[in-house]
């Protein structure tokens, strides 16, 4: 896992680093809880009507189908794996084929060597300041 951890943006992904995942109740596998959450909230909210009603601070980043979309649209990675979602279920496949396909052993750490193509919350979570 370390080899995954050297990239360009110094992302150090902790739960690849002690070879946890996430799945969630539905089958979802995921590489952590950052990416759970966002893909959860823009799978029952930025894909449907069901926006609260109540506006406020809370409201507008976990409710607002705005907000959603262009938390995960700026992002290809998160793209990436919501367009084959299905592929990665254990509903639908082995957790041994979900952890080594192209997405989770590729796709995902060559992310992290570009602002422009790493998910926002590796950036934000799991970038490590520089050691001098």
């Amino acid at each position: 896992m370390d080899q995954l951890n050297k990239n360009k943006l110094n992302i150090k992904c902790e739960w690849m680093k002690s070879n946890r995942l996430l799945i969630n109740p539905d089958g979802q596998v995921l590489p952590c809880c950052y990416f759970a959450n966002v893909m959860y909230m823009y799978d029952k909210l930025g894909t449907s009507e069901k926006i609260a009603e109540k506006r406020n601070q809370i409201n507008d980043q976990i409710g607002n189908k705005n907000i959603i979309q262009n938390q995960t649209r700026d992002a290809d990675i998160l793209m990436d794996y919501y367009d084959e979602k299905e592929k990665y279920n254990i509903h639908n496949n082995s957790l041994e084929d979900i952890i080594e396909s192209d997405w989770f052993t590729k796709r995902l750490p060559e992310s992290w060597d570009d602002k422009e193509t790493s998910a926002r919350h590796c950036i934000k979570y799991c970038q490590a300041k520089n050691e001098e």
